[in-house]
């Protein structure tokens, strides 16, 4: 039988790199969420998150946005913690970018738009691996961050001249979750079985067990290709709740085969 990874969706932060040597760090015992995030080096803050008391992590782990200093030229607003965080509203004028930096674990972020054009929420990245990223967003606005961590990471929005414009090549299209190692050989959208997968998946979600959905009817099933051999997978389903669009995905990681999915964004 197939595990079921957790559904969720929640926006993502962009990395970045920065050359300058790290402070002094001060004694573990008298380590604070401040002292790390005065250290200018992503690899020597996140170890400093790391190694704080218990206490210390989990008092400091949701911090609130931190305006822009000085020498972040262009920097609206930034964030670090070790958990869970939603941001206060920000607003930039024009196109703009989202950087972080997170350590190993599961780091997802989503992007809430408060108004004006454009879709309401965007996941910007969820993935595993400890790394630094960005997402680039060729248009301003008011918006806010739901950030799904428990591990070590910063965040921060940059605001981009006005000359730079979205890549004219497509984007690649990314899974809903990213694994690496081999992925040939999963299971088709449309193979045996998928359906009772997919029921199985939504009834025993956080979601669906928080407001006892039962799925009822499940619909055609498309598939898009993805990289790495992958697809992610696509159904209309009906439940005691009405209809629900759902997206999976079949991955294979540390010798098992699962499948992650999450209700697709209005």
């Amino acid at each position: 039988m197939r595990g079921q990874a957790v559904c969720g969706v929640l926006l993502v932060v962009a990395g970045y790199g920065s050359s300058a040597a790290a402070p002094a760090a001060p004694d573990a015992g008298s380590r604070t969420v401040l002292n790390c995030r005065q250290i200018k080096n992503d690899s020597a803050r996140l170890q400093c998150y790391d190694e704080l008391p218990p206490d210390v992590a989990r008092n400091g782990g949701a911090s609130e946005a931190l305006r822009a200093a000085d020498d972040d030229k262009g920097v609206v607003a930034k964030w670090a913690g070790s958990s869970n965080m939603r941001t206060r509203p920000f607003h930039v004028d024009g196109p703009w970018e989202l950087q972080w930096t997170t350590g190993k674990g599961l780091f997802a972020v989503t992007l809430h738009r408060l108004g004006g054009e454009g879709a309401e929420s965007d996941l910007l990245t969820n993935g595993l691996a400890a790394a630094s990223s960005r997402s680039f967003q060729p248009t301003g606005g008011d918006f806010y961050l739901e950030v799904d961590a428990m591990q070590a990471w910063t965040a921060r929005v940059v605001a981009l001249p006005g000359s730079i414009v979205p890549p004219s090549s497509p984007p690649t299209q990314e899974p809903l979750l990213a694994v690496e190692g081999d992925q040939s050989g999963l299971p088709p959208c449309d193979g045996p079985g998928v359906d009772e997968t997919l029921r199985s998946l939504i009834e025993n979600s956080p979601m669906g067990k928080t407001m006892h959905i039962s799925v009822l009817h499940v619909g055609p099933i498309s598939s898009r290709p993805i990289r790495d051999g992958m697809a992610i997978c696509k159904s209309t389903v009906l439940t005691n709740g009405g209809e629900m669009t759902y997206e999976f995905q079949f991955y294979r990681t540390d010798g098992g085969e699962f499948v992650f999915g999450k209700p697709t964004t209005p």
